[in-house]
């Protein structure tokens, strides 16, 4: 099966949930439901998780990166189905993350809009199971702002809608990156990859992460390979250090995402926010910051 991906706009596909960059989660469902093929349309604020992703070799399958000037022309999203055989392509938007069924292509001979439902409200979850023909004007349509409703007059589609079991997860800004990391550390989401092994109930570690005894982990948290903690640090709830982290002496991190490879100084409390290096976003004040002193915050 072939799926085509668009990632365009401002999201962040390589901010880290749990162990992994967002965009890598997101591949990974795929594989798991029998996606062999995936042609991804990005923009050029996304080269950086294009190459991280390479030609897909380590899952198995077959990755095209197919840069684009606009969002998602659709001259672009037609030579992005050249290759696809006649019948149904999975059409993603590679910033949201969807439980989808087990095996999308083996639900009947039809078009298919996956939606949320919250609340009995469902609004499109960005995931639709399309004929080839009708895929590049449909995504195109959407990619360039239209609704589905209007993509999909427009272009001819008819599709019945499916409503997935769990809410996707989405990278649009840090607010949804924490809150795809809680309902990843929680199991709201289920099936995500996660390396490490569940010391005691809602706490998993990596190997070669270093805790001290005197440490406090609160459930939930993930601490990553090689992650290093100090002495008397409180981690959690809701925290991810990712692989190679050094959290100094004294500091509490909470609701927080500190990113691989990153240094945060000693007795500092930190919530509510993603750290990638120097660089902070406080998502419940919505102030976003580089620190300049390396004893503070950064890369190591």
């Amino acid at each position: 099966m072939k799926a085509v991906l668009l990632l365009n706009g401002h999201g962040l596909p390589m901010a880290q949930v749990q162990d992994r960059p967002f965009i890598q989660h997101v591949i990974e469902q795929l594989v798991e439901r029998g996606v062999r093929e995936i042609s991804l349309l990005y923009g050029q604020p996304h080269e950086a998780a294009a190459r991280y992703l390479g030609d897909g070799t380590r899952w198995g399958i077959r990755v095209e990166a197919i840069p684009v000037l606009g969002q998602g022309a659709a001259a672009d999203l037609e030579r992005a189905c050249a290759s696809c055989p006649s019948g149904l392509v999975l059409l993603g938007n590679a910033g949201r993350l969807a439980h989808l069924p087990t095996a999308p292509g083996q639900a009947g001979p039809w078009s298919t809009l996956y939606f949320d439902e919250e609340d009995g409200v469902g609004g499109w979850s960005g995931w639709a199971l399309l004929e080839a023909q009708v895929l590049p004007g449909f995504g195109a349509a959407t990619a360039s702002g239209s609704g589905w409703r209007e993509a999909a007059r427009a272009s001819g589609v008819s599709a019945r809608k499916v409503f997935l079991e769990f809410p996707t997860l989405s990278c649009a800004s840090p607010k949804e990156i924490l809150a795809a990391n809680r309902r990843a550390l929680t199991g709201e989401f289920p099936g995500l990859f996660c390396n490490g092994r569940e010391r005691e109930a809602g706490i998993r570690v990596a190997r070669g992460a270093r805790i001290p005894a005197s440490a406090t982990l609160r459930s939930p948290c993930y601490i990553g390979e090689d992650a290093w903690i100090g002495d008397k640090c409180t981690i959690g709830p809701y925290a991810v250090i990712a692989a190679g982290a050094v959290i100094e002496q004294r500091s509490r991190v909470a609701g927080s995402v500190i990113g691989p490879k990153t240094f945060l100084g000693p007795e500092l409390e930190i919530t509510d926010s993603l750290v990638e290096r120097n660089h902070v976003h406080n998502v419940r004040l919505d102030v976003d910051f580089v620190v300049e002193e390396s004893h503070i915050v950064s890369a190591i």
